[in-house]
């Protein structure tokens, strides 16, 4: 009668794992399908990202700090 139970509870646990893994598996392939749909939804043709990538690169200006980096040397050596 043991063996009888240790086969059962050895036969659920594996069918448990396998529908685990299974739902598992869909789950991700829905979710991939998702993603895809959305990514073909949203994308945005070459010459409007050019466009974009060339106003965002106008708009960031350099700027300059007047940083006197020999006074703040003689104040504490640690600065380099």
């Amino acid at each position: 009668m043991k063996k009888y139970k240790r086969l059962l509870l050895i036969t659920f646990v594996c069918i448990g794992l396998l529908l685990t893994l299974s739902l598992y598996q869909y789950s991700q392939r829905m979710n991939e399908d998702v993603y895809i749909r959305l990514a073909e939804e949203y994308e945005i043709p070459e010459e409007e990202a050019a466009k974009d990538r060339g106003s965002a690169e106008e708009i960031v200006e350099k700027v300059e700090i007047p940083i006197d980096f020999a006074a703040l040397q003689q104040e504490n050596p640690d600065i380099y």
